[in-house]
């Protein structure tokens, strides 16, 4: 399965962004690390979507969210 990355998560596995944010992003970032994961040009451009979107079978999920999306889930397993 192939997911698609928000550049937001880059920026918290860099530092940037509040302590839980941060440990957060680079433990989920660690656990995904062989995954198929994209960066979508929206997310590139700067265009904002929100958890739920969906549009021809991609469905946009905060993975810092709780509780964790039943996609993101099968990522992790």
């Amino acid at each position: 399965m192939r997911a698609a990355l928000d550049t937001n998560l880059l920026l918290y596995a860099e530092g940037f962004g509040d302590d839980a944010r941060v440990s957060r992003t680079r433990q989920l970032l660690d656990q995904l690390s062989k995954a198929d994961l994209v960066i979508p040009l929206q997310c590139l451009r700067g265009a904002g979507v929100h958890p739920g979107f969906s549009w021809r079978g991609v469905r946009v999920v905060n993975p810092l969210m709780e509780p964790l999306d039943s996609l993101l889930l099968q990522l992790l397993a």
